[in-house]
């Protein structure tokens, strides 16, 4: 059973990044993540409406991806601008390792999946994976955020 919420229980919501705790440039990143995992989620749909990729196929994706995001996306650095006041993040290692991940991915695919899917498939299925990618990278992102913001009494 979820507890009711309470004054005193810190809160969070997507109108927490709409104000002046989140710097422009982080917000337009977030939603570059969304749009984009989105639009590619859209491809996958009728991927599988078409029947070029299985539901489990891209649920699997999806799920896979999502878990290398959140664990790439937890990992970027977020931190409080002082005399601006808002959460700032900039690329940092982390950042250029997982572009180079990215890469490495889309150059390696065929050798990785390449034995259990071919053509048509392989192509949607990699989409998936990076779907599922940038949407743990923008909740890996949003995790980092709220917990500034609780810090910081925001």
């Amino acid at each position: 059973m979820v507890a009711p919420y309470t004054a005193d229980m810190p809160s969070f919501s997507f109108k927490d990044l709409s104000g002046r705790n989140v710097a422009p440039k982080l917000r337009k990143r977030l939603w570059m993540f969304l749009v984009i995992a989105v639009v590619i989620l859209g491809f996958i749909v009728n991927d599988v409406i078409t029947g070029t990729l299985s539901w489990w196929l891209a649920i699997l994706g999806v799920a896979l991806g999502t878990a290398v995001g959140i664990a790439l996306g937890r990992m970027v650095t977020i931190r409080w601008h002082e005399t601006d006041e808002h959460a700032i993040s900039q690329l940092d290692t982390i950042g250029y390792v997982a572009i180079g991940l990215y890469l490495l991915f889309a150059l390696t695919r065929e050798w990785l999946f390449g034995h259990w899917l071919q053509g048509p498939a392989l192509t949607a299925f990699t989409l998936s994976v990076l779907s599922g990618a940038l949407f743990g990278r923008l909740l890996g992102m949003l995790v980092n955020i709220r917990r500034l913001l609780e810090g910081r009494g925001k």
